[in-house]
């Protein structure tokens, strides 16, 4: 857990994968979406994004960014050991896709391969412009590529879609570089309707894996074998949602859903392991 406090009369909504880059400490990773009240001491659950960094009390964190959705699953799951492979697994293959000798990439931390990709994907920043997310009324989007839906991440407002949706959409940057459809060809909208409804009907069948009690509501995580994901309530007096949901919530507002496909991590590492720079 790191202590938070925020200095604002306005309750603060924190998704889940915010990286929090320590001085002199390990960094963090937020693993799921919670509130904040206004003026008050609270706590995030975290787990560690640096595993070869040392822990030093009393120190200070900074948001960085946000965890690419195959490490946010496992931070999601509050798996440690998994969530530290997942890390080992980005930076390597970010080193190997990237590498420059001006660019130099510590294996094991999160925070600092973020930092360094920044100045060299300027592949993301271009798919990025191409992909519409302030339309009119617009509170969500889905994410595909030549296999299907890969993401659905949907607000209660657009307002709340537009301020966040620049770094949602980094988060599935390796899913929008990684698709190499040919420009020339068109997408059939009467079948990714149809694909749409498919991921629905199958996020359907997920089960609760845990509830987290949070200032002024909750946040559920979900999974089946297919898909993990989450969904997070504000607790009202009287409730009156914003969006149509198949998610009974019949206690608050339905601020947030965030439902993804599986990502296997086909690496495993030893801890701790040894610092490099490649």
């Amino acid at each position: 857990q790191v202590n938070i406090h925020i200095n604002s009369d306005k309750l603060t909504f924190i998704r889940g994968g915010a990286m929090l880059e320590g001085k002199n400490s390990q960094s963090r990773g937020v693993q799921f979406s919670t509130f904040v009240a206004p003026n008050e001491n609270s706590t995030l659950e975290v787990l560690c994004i640096h595993a070869s960094h040392g822990i030093s009390r009393g120190s200070h964190f900074e948001l960085q960014g946000y965890a690419p959705k195959a490490i946010a699953q496992n931070l999601m799951r509050s798996n440690q050991h998994e969530t530290w492979n997942s890390v080992s697994h980005f930076c390597s293959s970010m080193s190997q896709r990237y590498s420059a000798p001006e660019m130099p990439i510590y294996h094991d931390s999160l925070v600092h391969t973020s930092k360094q990709l920044e100045n060299f994907r300027k592949d993301v920043d271009d798919a990025l412009k191409k992909i519409p997310v302030d339309l009119a009324n617009q509170v969500g989007v889905a994410i595909f590529n030549q296999k299907g839906i890969v993401g659905l991440e949907v607000f209660d407002h657009p307002a709340s879609w537009r301020a966040l949706s620049r770094s949602i959409m980094r988060q599935y940057s390796d899913v929008i570089v990684d698709d190499h459809t040919p420009a020339y060809l068109t997408v059939d909208m009467t079948k990714l309707h149809d694909e749409i409804h498919q991921f629905l009907n199958e996020a359907e069948t997920v089960e609760q894996k845990a509830r987290h009690d949070i200032s002024q509501g909750y946040t559920i995580i979900v999974e089946n074998k297919d898909i993990i994901g989450e969904y997070t309530i504000l607790k009202e007096q009287n409730p009156n949602p914003r969006i149509d949901s198949v998610i009974d919530a019949p206690d608050g507002h339905l601020v947030h859903v965030s439902l993804t496909r599986n990502v296997p991590v086909p690496v495993t590492v030893e801890y701790p392991p040894p610092r490099m720079s490649l």
